[in-house]
């Protein structure tokens, strides 16, 4: 399965980053491209434990969902946005470009070996899973960006 814990991976993401620019149009979706990263970057320092979020799990969430989103199949298109990740307010294109690469960097990193927060809907995940999770939450929306 596709990781961000992959030297491969870590470079395309960082590529990626770099194709996108403050007038970037969404494929889909509401979020502009500064509000994206934001969106991103909250996910990212959520489960690198940077910021707390309360915990929504339960055992559908656990038992159900988790299985279904951690598949090999990417994410669909217009997903719902769990209420904690909405960023609604308009964000600095060029902040959020630097922290998320920073962020990335850091996931990258930290890799099997390093501390992963629980999530807040999934519960613990093994850092297998926090790497697959962020490749395909990223890789989302990107390409809801067109990169």
């Amino acid at each position: 399965m596709n990781t961000i814990f992959d030297t491969t991976t870590y470079k395309d993401f960082q590529q990626r980053l770099n194709q996108l620019n403050a007038s970037s149009a969404p494929l889909w979706g509401k979020m502009n491209v500064a509000q994206m990263l934001a969106h991103c970057n909250q996910a990212l320092e959520m489960s690198l434990g940077k910021i707390e979020l309360e915990m929504k799990s339960n055992i559908f969430m656990r038992w159900i969902v988790k299985p279904m989103v951690l598949s090999k199949k990417p994410f669909s298109q217009n997903l719902p946005t769990s209420t904690g990740f909405i960023i609604a307010d308009e964000r600095e294109f060029e902040k959020e470009k630097q922290r998320i690469a920073k962020n990335i960097e850091e996931a990258y990193k930290r890799g099997l070996e390093g501390y992963w927060k629980p999530h807040i809907a999934f519960g613990k995940l093994k850092p297998e899973e926090w790497g697959h999770l962020t490749y395909k939450h990223l890789d989302h929306h990107f390409r809801q960006f067109g990169v």
